[in-house]
């Protein structure tokens, strides 16, 4: 797994928040192991390759350069894997070069419930 890359003083043209439940926060590619343990397969799918015009928010909230698993910081007590942030990421670009560099806020909490993502609730808070 590639360590991430702080990038310093860089602001993203365009930012996009990635909030939600599980499916958000990544559990692509997580398995339940012999020990009943759940486990990421570390497996990084071509459409998830990491871009340095894709910049994350980590939880320290300094811009990174963006890998999976995103949210292994931001949802700390679930085990995290591929999510739909950089696949949506690198789709863009691919689709208009001139787009500009991108900012995603992984801010999704897996087994969440959506009273807790209203408006004034903890989590959209």
């Amino acid at each position: 797994m590639a360590a991430h890359v702080k990038v310093e003083g860089c602001q993203p043209k365009n930012i996009f928040l990635l909030a939600g439940q599980s499916n958000m926060s990544g559990r692509g590619g997580n398995y339940d192991d012999t020990d009943n343990n759940i486990k990421w397969d570390d497996e990084i799918p071509p459409e998830c390759t990491p871009n340095p015009n894709i910049l994350r928010l980590n939880a320290k909230k300094s811009w990174e350069e963006a890998h999976d698993p995103f949210h292994k910081d931001i949802d700390c007590l679930k085990t995290c894997g591929i999510e739909p942030g950089m696949p949506f990421a690198n789709a863009i670009l691919a689709k208009d070069p001139s787009f500009g560099s991108i900012g995603l806020v992984p801010c999704a909490i897996g087994g969440s419930s959506m009273v807790e993502w209203a408006r004034g609730a903890a989590l959209y808070n």
